[in-house]
C-alpha cells in the first residue's frame, strides 16, 4: 500500500491490492486481484447513530494490515527503532552469517540461524521502507544465494548434507526467509533459490511421516510456505505424507518450540483449507497454558525450552524461542473467530516476557527470563562460535519483534479492530475505493487513556472494534464524548455507525493496582500488576537491601504506592513503591525496608512472586479466568 508523510500523519491510499496480494503470499506483479476478492469488508447495516454490540466465537475474521500502512510510536514504536538500530545495525553479517555459508566447514552440531535473521529484515525492511535496512537485507540475501551449490545446497557443512544436526533445520528457515524477500519485494531469485534448496532437501531426505524433533523444526511451515508462493503441490506433499501433519494430535509435551511451531504449521494448513480438527491442538496448547499450570504471571512458559507445569522457578525459564512463537501463535488464533482474549494474552506476553528478553540498550538479548533469579545475557552456544547473534533465540526475538506491526489492528469482515494500544497510525481500505485513517494518540501502557482519530477518506459506515482487557472492570467509551452503553470487559466493543472525518473516540482504561494471586509452586505468593505491566524486585538497585537473600523478603502490601515515573526501563515508564520485612525480621516490628519495583521488561530484575504479610486481598489472574467452555 503506497503512503506518506504529511505533518506527522499518515495519509491512506485507496489502493488497498497490495496489502491483499501480500497476505496471500504472492508480489501485486504477480498475483491479479478480482473484485469479488475475500478480503473486501462486508458492510453490516447502515445508520449514523453509535450501536455497541459484542463479537461472539467465530463470528468475525481477522486479517492483518500491510505493513507500511501502519506507523508506530510508544513503546512498541520504540523496541521496533531498538532492534533495528542497536541489534540489527551493529552485528557484522559477514563474520556472524555469511562466513560459515562461504566456507562451509562447520562441525556437525552447528548452527546459525541465517533464515530466521533472514525473514527479520525482509519484514522489518518492509515496514519502515528503510533504503538502508533494504541494502543491508538485499545484501544479506545475495551473498547467500552466491554460496548456494550447483545441487542446491546451501548450508555450513561440505558433507553429510541434510544429514548433520541442524542441517534440515538451518535449511528449512533459509526456505522460509528467500519465501518472504519474495512475498515482500517480488524478489524471483529469491523464490528461485528457495525452490532449489528445497528439491535438493527433498531428493537427499526423502519424505517422511512427521518428526518431532528440534533438529527439523521449521520443516513443515517452510514448504507450506513454498507451496503458496509457487502452486507447486509437490511442496505441500512433502511435509503431508500419509496425512501425519494434518491428523498430528500429540498431547502437549517435550520441547515447547518445536510443538508451538507444528502448531502453526497446522494453522497454516487450516488456512489453506479450512477444517476444525486443525485447530485443535493450538487450542490445547492454550488450554495447557491456562488451566495447566504452563504460564507463569508476565505471559509465558517454558522450562529448559520444555513445557512445564507447576510455574517452577528456574534460571532457564521463559525461553525466547517459545516466546516468540507463543505470541505469534495467539496473533494467528485472534484471526480465526476474532475472540479478544486472544489479544489480551498476546499483550501480557509482549510487554512484559518478550520485552524482557532485550537489554535497555537494545544490544544485548536475553535467552531465558527467569522471574526468580539472575538473568544473563546471551553469549552464543559453544557449537556456534559463541556467537551472540547467531543461534534460534536472538534471531527469533528479531523475528517476533518485527512482526509486531501486524498485530496492531487487523481488517475484519465488517470493519477494523484495533488489538494493541500504542501510538500509532494504521491505514485500513474498506470498500469502493474508500479507506479510513485510525491515529491512536496515548501514552499507554503508562496509564489507560487512548484517543483514537477516525479519519475515513469520505463518510463510511463500518465496525470499529476495541478490545477491552480483562484487567480493566470499569471500562469507558465515548464517541466525540458521548459515553456508550453496555461495554464490558474480556471482548471487542463493536461501535458501528457511519462515520465522518473529525470522529473521535475516547477510550479509558482504569489501571488501578492489582495482587494477583500465585499458583501451584507460588500458590503462598503474589504478584504485583497494573494494567498490562507486571512489576518486579530488582534488588541491586536498593538501597540497603540484602543482596543475597532477596527472595525472601515480605512486602507490606498495604503499604503500596504508585504509580511513580521510572525510566530504567523505558521513557515514560512507571515503579511502585512498597514497604517490606527483610528475612527473619518478625512481622510484629515496623517494615525495615522501603522496596522500589520496576516493570518486568528491567533487565535485573529478580523476582515477580513475592512473600506478602496478607494475601487476602488478592485475586486469580483474570487471564486464567475463562468460562469452562472456552476452547
Amino acid at each position: 500500500m503506497t503512503h506518506a508523510f504529511l505533518d506527522g500523519k499518515r495519509q491512506c491510499s485507496s489502493d488497498w491490492k497490495s496489502a491483499v496480494c501480500k497476505y496471500t503470499g504472492m508480489p501485486l506483479r504477480a498475483k491479479a486481484i478480482s473484485g469479488g476478492f475475500s478480503f473486501i469488508i462486508l458492510f453490516g447495516l447502515l445508520f449514523s447513530c453509535a450501536v455497541f454490540g459484542q463479537t461472539s466465537s467465530n463470528e468475525l475474521t481477522f486479517t492483518p494490515l500491510d505493513t507500511r500502512a501502519v506507523h508506530i510510536k510508544g513503546e512498541i514504536g520504540r523496541r521496533i527503532d531498538l532492534t533495528i538500530k542497536n541489534n540489527i545495525e551493529k552485528i557484522d553479517n559477514e563474520q556472524v552469517f555469511l562466513k560459515s555459508f562461504s566456507q562451509q566447514n562447520r562441525k556437525k552440531s552447528s548452527y546459525v540461524g541465517m533464515g530466521k535473521h533472514i525473514d527479520a529484515l525482509v519484514r522489518l525492511a518492509y515496514h519502515t521502507g528503510d533504503p538502508k535496512l533494504t541494502r543491508l537485507k538485499n545484501s544479506l540475501v545475495t551473498g547467500l544465494i552466491d554460496t548456494q551449490s550447483s545441487s542446491g545446497y546451501i548450508g555450513v557443512f561440505n558433507h553429510d548434507r541434510m544429514k548433520s544436526l541442524w542441517d534440515v533445520h538451518e535449511g528449512s528457515y533459509i526456505i522460509l526467509g528467500l519465501v518472504s524477500d519474495y512475498r515482500f519485494f517480488g524478489h524471483r531469485y529469491s523464490l528461485e533459490s528457495a525452490r532449489r534448496l528445497a528439491d535438493f532437501m527433498m531428493n537427499t531426505r526423502p519424505a517422511k511421516p512427521l518428526v518431532f524433533h528440534v533438529s527439523t523444526i521449521g520443516l513443515e511451515r517452510a514448504f507450506i510456505a513454498l507451496y503458496q508462493a509457487t502452486g507447486e503441490k509437490k511442496y505441500l506433499d512433502y511435509v503431508n505424507v500419509d496425512n501425519t501433519l494434518r491428523s498430528w494430535q500429540n498431547k502437549v509435551g517435550g520441547h515447547a518450540y518445536d510443538y508451538l511451531n507444528l502448531c502453526m504449521a497446522q494453522l497454516d494448513l487450516y488456512r489453506l483449507s479450512p477444517d476444525a480438527s486443525l485447530l485443535k491442538t493450538s487450542r490445547g496448547a492454550v488450554d495447557y497454558m491456562l488451566r495447566g499450570g504452563g504460564m507463569a504471571v508476565m505471559g509465558t512458559g517454558s522450562q529448559n525450552e520444555n513445557w512445564h507445569s507447576d510455574v517452577s522457578s528456574s534460571p532457564d525459564f521463559g525461553e525466547t524461542c517459545f516466546t516468540g512463537y507463543w505470541i505469534r501463535t495467539l496473533h494467528t488464533l485472534i484471526q480465526i473467530g476474532g475472540e479478544s482474549r486472544y489479544g489480551d494474552l498476546m499483550e501480557r506476553a509482549i510487554l512484559n516476557a518478550l520485552f524482557a528478553c532485550q537489554s535497555t540498550s537494545g544490544r544485548e538479548l536475553f535467552k531465558y527470563v527467569p522471574f526468580q533469579g539472575v538473568r544473563h545475557p546471551y553469549k552464543g552456544e559453544p557449537s556456534s562460535d559463541n556467537q551472540r547473534d547467531a543461534y534460534c533465540c536472538p534471531n527469533n526475538f528479531r523475528r517476533a519483534i518485527a512482526e509486531l506491526p501486524d498485530m496492531i489492528a487487523y481488517q475484519t469482515t465488517n470493519g477494523v479492530a484495533l488489538n494493541l494500544y500504542t501510538a500509532s497510525s494504521v491505514c485500513v481500505p474498506l470498500d469502493q475505493g474508500v479507506s479510513v485513517e485510525l491515529r491512536q494518540e496515548t501514552d499507554y501502557p503508562t496509564s489507560g487513556n487512548v484517543i483514537i482519530h477516525v479519519e475515513p477518506s469520505q463518510p463510511a459506515s463500518f465496525a470499529l472494534h476495541l478490545r477491552i482487557p480483562r484487567w480493566c472492570d470499569a471500562p469507558l467509551v465515548q464517541i466525540n464524548g458521548k459515553a456508550v452503553t453496555g461495554v464490558r470487559s474480556g471482548a471487542f466493543a463493536v461501535l458501528h455507525r457511519k462515520w465522518s472525518s473529525g470522529d473521535r473516540v475516547s477510550l479509558s482504561l482504569q489501571m488501578k493496582i492489582r495482587l494477583v494471586r500465585g499458583r501451584l509452586t507460588q500458590a503462598e505468593k503474589v504478584s504485583i500488576l497494573r494494567g498490562p505491566i507486571v512489576y518486579c524486585l530488582d534488588p541491586v538497585a536498593q538501597s540497603g537491601h540484602p543482596r543475597n537473600d532477596w527472595q525472601e523478603v515480605c512486602l507490606a502490601l498495604a503499604s503500596v504506592e504508585g504509580p511513580l515515573p521510572d525510566a530504567t526501563v523505558r521513557p515514560g515508564g512507571t515503579a511502585l513503591s512498597v514497604k517490606a520485612w527483610s528475612p527473619k525480621q518478625p512481622r510484629t516490628s515496623l517494615p525495615d525496608l522501603n522496596l522500589r519495583l520496576t516493570e518486568y521488561a528491567d533487565p535485573g530484575g529478580q523476582a515477580a512472586y513475592f512473600n506478602v504479610d496478607d494475601s487476602g486481598g488478592a485475586t486469580e489472574d483474570e487471564l486464567l479466568t475463562l468460562p469452562e467452555s472456552s476452547p
